[in-house]
């Protein structure tokens, strides 16, 4: 059973204690018999997200349906959702679903909420490098049409209008869904037509021949302001997190689904001295960071360039990562003492330490493959307990930057 798989359980499993510090991450890790750092690491490896946003949401959806049911003690709720006064679940509820939990309690259903799909490809394929602009052709096109429906659609019509509206509604959604792939839309475009084309069928079952047309145009009116406010708030420069936060906000349990895991050699142990590393870095959001390529390419040129260099090995640095996924990246070299320049270039001393050392051998595009086999088994099938300190991938002469094989390292620090 992979770590991921031991954490999944142990939330949903925990969920509803009475005591908040069973779903603190350091209870998750016990439980799991990992360390926090390296549970955090796996967690966001497997499904793109951290496992303390995860376990918030959870709860925070857990408290939402609750309350949608009518639940009269909105205190109680937020100490079992491990908040310590109103005001904090407040204000974390309404930065997750967009609106109070007293308001939600009013309206009495969570039909406005979105479930998110979070679980395998949805949370990874959400960067803030992804296209907004088919969605935002989609918002465009929803706006149109729910304006063109609100015209029709008047006291005297027949509801034959509106389930036509609703009809072409669906086909947009099928026809967008079958459009949506992996290398062409951000996932949340695609959560967006998932949730009209719920809409279209849940308005399709109401309006019929003896309806009257009111219906349809409260549906109109819905569909207007969902594009409206959706166009407004997704913009080249804060999509797709704007669309997860409008219309992704329930989240439901992660699903791990069987998979053939990628095959690992048994690691060396390895004791290293300590090591200067001088290169350039950037902060990473996620696990796999669409940048990085990037970076590696506006660094490339420097390299045999640097003074002090030591031989023709290039390092990519993983360090100062934190519980919710964030880390920094340095694509460096081992130095003898740090230059003056570059001076935009980072320095990091790396102490003295143990390593596990795995190999990747396939193609540089599989490597989130094989750090995530790492964190979810290698490691532990190996005996070893991961520290939170820098982990590296280490290229030498043999890797080809032009075609991307000829494979590297990755040393992960371990207790001795």
């Amino acid at each position: 059973m992979s770590v991921t798989a031991k954490a999944l359980w142990y939330i949903e499993s925990h969920l509803n204690s009475e005591l908040s510090a069973e779903l603190s991450l350091d209870a998750i890790a016990d439980a799991a018999g990992v360390s926090r750092f390296h549970l955090s690491r796996a967690f966001a490896a497997s499904t793109g997200i951290s496992l303390a946003g995860y376990a918030r949401a959870r709860r925070l959806t857990e408290a939402a349906k609750a309350l949608a049911q009518g639940a009269p003690d909105i205190l109680a709720l937020a100490l079992d959702a491990g908040y310590s006064s109103h005001e904090a679940f407040t204000r974390a509820f309404r930065q997750q679903f967009g609106l109070t939990p007293e308001r939600l309690r009013a309206q009495a259903h969570t039909e406005n909420i979105a479930p998110t799909e979070l679980a395998q490809n949805g949370a990874r394929r959400e960067t803030v490098s992804d296209p907004p602009e088919l969605a935002r052709r989609t918002l465009r096109a929803l706006k149109e049409l729910a304006q063109n429906g609100a015209r029709r659609e008047t006291a005297s019509d027949s509801p034959g209008g509106a389930r036509r509206t609703l009809r072409a509604l669906k086909e947009l959604a099928q026809n967008g869904a079958r459009g949506e792939t992996a290398s062409d839309s951000p996932g949340g475009a695609r959560r967006t037509l998932c949730a009209l084309k719920e809409l279209a069928q849940n308005g399709a079952r109401r309006e019929t021949a003896s309806d009257s047309p009111g219906g349809a145009r409260r549906t109109l009116r819905a569909l207007k302001e969902l594009a409206q406010n959706g166009a407004r708030r997704e913009t080249a420069s804060d999509f797709p997190g704007g669309a997860r936060r409008t219309l992704c906000a329930l989240q439901e349990p992660i699903r791990m689904e069987q998979q053939t895991s990628t095959l690992l050699a048994s690691p060396r142990l390895i004791k290293a001295e300590a090591l200067l590393i001088f290169g350039l870095a950037q902060h990473c959001p996620r696990v796999g960071d669409p940048g990085i390529p990037s970076q590696w390419s506006r660094f490339l040129p420097h390299l045999g360039h640097i003074d002090g260099q030591i031989g023709n090995v290039a390092y990519g640095v993983i360090y100062n990562s934190d519980d919710s996924g964030n880390y920094d990246y340095l694509c460096g070299v081992a130095v003898r003492e740090f230059p003056a320049n570059p001076q935009e270039f980072t320095q990091l001393r790396i102490p003295a330490q143990s390593y596990a050392v795995f190999q990747h051998r396939d193609h540089i595009s599989a490597i989130a493959n094989t750090w995530k086999a790492i964190w979810e088994h290698g490691l532990a099938d190996a005996g070893y307990k991961a520290l939170d300190a820098p982990a590296f991938e280490r290229y030498d002469e043999k890797f080809d930057g032009r075609t991307g094989l000829g494979g590297l390292e990755i040393w992960i620090p371990v207790r001795s």
